[in-house]
Protein backbone atom coordinates (compact mmCIF):
# COMPACT_ATOMS: atom_id res chain seq x y z
CA UNK A 1 0.00 0.00 0.00
CA UNK A 2 1.46 3.27 -1.16
CA UNK A 3 0.84 6.34 1.15
CA UNK A 4 2.00 9.89 0.25
CA UNK A 5 1.31 12.84 2.53
CA UNK A 6 1.17 15.66 0.63
CA UNK A 7 1.88 19.28 2.74
CA UNK A 8 0.90 22.56 0.42
CA UNK A 9 1.63 20.78 -2.62
CA UNK A 10 5.02 19.11 -1.82
CA UNK A 11 5.45 15.20 -1.00
CA UNK A 12 6.76 15.15 3.00
CA UNK A 13 6.28 11.38 3.08
CA UNK A 14 9.90 11.08 3.42
CA UNK A 15 9.70 12.90 7.01
CA UNK A 16 6.53 11.46 8.23
CA UNK A 17 6.39 8.36 10.72
CA UNK A 18 3.85 6.35 9.05
CA UNK A 19 2.87 4.70 11.96
CA UNK A 20 1.75 7.28 13.44
CA UNK A 21 -0.84 8.28 10.71
CA UNK A 22 -4.13 8.31 12.46
CA UNK A 23 -7.35 9.21 9.93
CA UNK A 24 -10.39 9.85 12.03
CA UNK A 25 -13.15 9.41 10.01
CA UNK A 26 -16.66 10.76 11.52
CA UNK A 27 -19.69 9.77 9.80
CA UNK A 28 -21.75 12.64 12.01
CA UNK A 29 -21.62 15.64 11.75
CA UNK A 30 -18.45 16.09 13.22
CA UNK A 31 -15.26 17.06 10.70
CA UNK A 32 -12.63 14.03 9.76
CA UNK A 33 -8.96 14.63 11.56
CA UNK A 34 -5.86 13.36 10.57
CA UNK A 35 -3.18 13.62 12.90
CA UNK A 36 0.74 12.05 12.17
CA UNK A 37 4.14 12.52 13.39
CA UNK A 38 7.11 15.09 12.06
CA UNK A 39 10.54 13.19 13.27
CA UNK A 40 13.51 15.04 12.85
CA UNK A 41 17.18 15.25 13.67
CA UNK A 42 18.43 18.89 15.28
CA UNK A 43 15.82 20.75 13.04
CA UNK A 44 13.10 20.02 11.19
CA UNK A 45 12.94 19.67 7.28
CA UNK A 46 10.70 22.49 6.67
CA UNK A 47 8.30 24.72 7.68
CA UNK A 48 4.67 24.53 8.48
CA UNK A 49 1.95 27.13 9.29
CA UNK A 50 -1.58 26.61 10.36
CA UNK A 51 -4.09 26.79 7.81
CA UNK A 52 -1.68 24.47 5.37
CA UNK A 53 -3.17 22.55 3.09
CA UNK A 54 -2.70 18.94 3.72
CA UNK A 55 -3.67 15.83 1.11
CA UNK A 56 -3.27 12.06 2.07
CA UNK A 57 -3.31 9.58 -0.71
CA UNK A 58 -3.94 6.61 -0.40
CA UNK A 59 -2.90 4.10 -3.04
CA UNK A 60 -3.07 7.31 -5.79
CA UNK A 61 -6.66 7.46 -4.74
CA UNK A 62 -7.35 10.95 -2.76
CA UNK A 63 -8.48 9.90 0.80
CA UNK A 64 -8.27 13.03 3.15
CA UNK A 65 -8.08 16.70 2.09
CA UNK A 66 -7.80 19.34 4.55
CA UNK A 67 -6.13 21.80 6.44
CA UNK A 68 -3.17 21.93 9.78
CA UNK A 69 -5.19 23.34 12.70
CA UNK A 70 -2.35 22.60 15.24
CA UNK A 71 0.50 21.14 16.15
CA UNK A 72 3.03 20.05 19.39
CA UNK A 73 6.60 19.65 19.32
CA UNK A 74 8.34 17.48 22.28
CA UNK A 75 12.18 16.61 22.03
CA UNK A 76 13.13 13.17 22.22
CA UNK A 77 16.68 12.10 23.49
CA UNK A 78 19.81 13.06 21.57
CA UNK A 79 18.51 15.85 19.95
CA UNK A 80 15.67 13.80 18.01
CA UNK A 81 12.51 16.52 17.41
CA UNK A 82 8.88 15.34 16.79
CA UNK A 83 6.15 17.18 15.79
CA UNK A 84 2.62 16.33 16.03
CA UNK A 85 0.47 17.95 13.35
CA UNK A 86 -4.01 17.46 13.86
CA UNK A 87 -5.46 18.65 10.85
CA UNK A 88 -9.23 18.86 9.92
CA UNK A 89 -11.15 18.12 6.67
CA UNK A 90 -12.10 20.53 4.35
CA UNK A 91 -15.80 20.54 5.54
CA UNK A 92 -14.83 22.63 8.25
CA UNK A 93 -14.43 25.62 5.32
CA UNK A 94 -17.98 25.06 4.60
CA UNK A 95 -19.67 25.07 8.01
CA UNK A 96 -19.25 28.31 8.65
CA UNK A 97 -21.48 28.55 5.28
CA UNK A 98 -24.48 25.99 7.01
CA UNK A 99 -27.86 27.41 7.28
CA UNK A 100 -30.89 26.72 9.20
CA UNK A 101 -34.17 28.56 9.07
CA UNK A 102 -38.04 27.63 8.57
CA UNK A 103 -40.46 29.30 6.20
CA UNK A 104 -44.57 28.90 5.51
CA UNK A 105 -46.35 30.01 2.57
CA UNK A 106 -43.24 31.66 0.75
CA UNK A 107 -42.51 31.65 -2.93
CA UNK A 108 -39.45 29.68 -4.05
CA UNK A 109 -37.80 32.23 -4.75
CA UNK A 110 -38.24 34.85 -1.71
CA UNK A 111 -36.59 31.43 0.40
CA UNK A 112 -33.54 31.11 -1.91
CA UNK A 113 -32.98 34.86 -2.12
CA UNK A 114 -33.24 34.96 1.60
CA UNK A 115 -30.89 32.49 2.76
CA UNK A 116 -28.38 33.83 -0.22
CA UNK A 117 -28.32 37.04 1.46
CA UNK A 118 -28.36 35.61 5.26
CA UNK A 119 -25.15 33.33 4.26
CA UNK A 120 -23.32 36.46 2.42
CA UNK A 121 -24.74 38.54 5.73
CA UNK A 122 -25.64 41.25 3.91
CA UNK A 123 -27.65 44.48 4.75
CA UNK A 124 -30.17 44.16 2.68
CA UNK A 125 -34.00 43.79 2.81
CA UNK A 126 -35.10 40.20 3.67
CA UNK A 127 -36.50 39.32 0.95
CA UNK A 128 -38.74 37.00 2.14
CA UNK A 129 -40.64 39.15 4.25
CA UNK A 130 -41.99 40.64 1.14
CA UNK A 131 -44.65 39.35 -1.70
CA UNK A 132 -44.73 38.57 -4.70
CA UNK A 133 -46.91 36.69 -7.53
CA UNK A 134 -44.79 34.31 -9.05
CA UNK A 135 -45.45 32.35 -12.61
CA UNK A 136 -43.64 29.07 -13.50
CA UNK A 137 -43.25 28.80 -17.28
CA UNK A 138 -40.68 26.47 -18.72
CA UNK A 139 -38.38 26.44 -15.75
CA UNK A 140 -38.24 30.24 -14.63
CA UNK A 141 -40.13 32.42 -13.20
CA UNK A 142 -41.65 36.02 -13.78
CA UNK A 143 -42.43 38.07 -10.76
CA UNK A 144 -44.36 41.09 -10.22
CA UNK A 145 -44.20 43.00 -6.73
CA UNK A 146 -46.57 44.03 -5.14
CA UNK A 147 -47.24 47.20 -3.22
CA UNK A 148 -47.84 46.78 0.29
CA UNK A 149 -48.21 49.44 2.19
Amino acid sequence: MSVVVTIEGTDRSSSIETRSLRWTQNLTNKVDTLTFDIVAHETFPFALALLDDILLTIDSADGFGGRVISWKDSVESRGVLRRTVTCKDYTSDLDKFLFSGTYVTKPLYNVIKDVVHTVNKRDETRIADMETDETWAAGSATMTRRATS
